[in-house]
């Protein structure tokens, strides 16, 4: 179990005795990557699995796990279906944007090695990724400024370091998938499913994911100049029902902080190498 700067100290609020090999390891750096990297040196299993506070696993989803690894050997990050179970019932009109929220329900299994395919990529809760991968991962993030960026950090709600260790897969030859033997529960508070944290969350994971593609080689990020993206914009905005441009509305702002990021990142960094991951489209990036 990783407390991460926790402001009470779990190791002594937690009893994890009835497991013969657990721990309470402290991670001073705040921030769910630096709480995963340290969970990934502090382990020794060849396969992990990645467990949130709010997370309740089905009794078999360690044994489904391992016998995935075995049957999918092709398979290098796994996870499975996500079922909500809400604190209160969300509005009707926020059901739509519900899977910002880390669910998924799919009928049969899906995978995929393509890193385009992102209905195959699962999420953070309850990801099972092989040791060569998380491995390559942690080793890769090693003075990566821009990845290490994403994640939650306090009140942050920055993400995608889950996309990131699922993609990590696929740069070593290995695929990425979703299992319906694989179940979860995600306990989600009221506050979660308000328009108004719904909408910040819609921002900042625009943000994030424009990061990620950009670390992973992408220029999507350059500026939108072309006549043809503004009077798509446009279009949106004039067109488009309340609630829906509000939200996106917050994913152009999302990306709008993205490109301000690399910006702010291109001018500490000038002496990044052409190859690095940030250095590679820096003349693309403008605001």
């Amino acid at each position: 179990m990783i407390d991460n700067q926790s402001s009470e100290p779990l190791a002594g609020r937690v009893d994890l005795t009835w497991h013969p090999a657990a721990r309470v390891i402290r991670e001073e750096t705040l921030g769910l990557t630096p709480a995963r990297c340290r969970g990934i040196s502090e382990s020794l299993a060849r396969i992990l699995v990645f467990v949130d506070d709010d997370n309740v696993l089905e009794p078999n989803y360690l044994e489904e796990s391992l016998a995935i690894a075995h049957v999918f050997p092709m398979i290098g990050a796994w996870g499975g279906n996500i079922i909500p179970e809400f604190e209160v019932a969300p509005a009707e009109e926020l059901k739509p944007y519900l899977g910002m929220l880390a669910l998924r329900n799919y009928d049969s299994n899906l995978w995929s090695n393509d890193p385009g395919h992102w209905q195959a990529q699962p999420c953070g809760a309850g990801l099972c990724a092989k040791r060569e991968v998380v491995g390559r991962y942690v080793e890769e993030l090693t003075g990566n400024r821009l990845r290490l960026q994403l994640g939650r950090r306090g009140e942050s709600l920055a993400s995608c370091e889950d996309s990131d260790i699922v993609l990590t897969a696929t740069s070593i030859g290995l695929g990425f998938g979703i299992f319906t033997t694989l179940k979860l529960t995600h306990l989600i508070p009221a506050r979660r499913v308000e328009q108004a944290y719904l909408l910040k969350l819609a921002e900042a994971l625009a943000e994030s994911g424009g990061l990620l593609n950009y670390a992973r080689g992408s220029s999507e990020l350059c500026s939108e100049t072309h006549p043809k993206d503004w009077l798509r914009h446009l279009y949106h905005l004039i067109c488009l029902p309340s609630l829906p441009r509000r939200f996106y509305s917050a994913r152009r702002r999302g990306l709008k902080r993205a490109r301000k990021q690399l910006a702010h990142i291109d001018r500490m960094t000038d002496h990044i190498s052409p190859t690095s991951p940030v250095g590679q489209h820096r003349d693309t990036v403008t605001l």
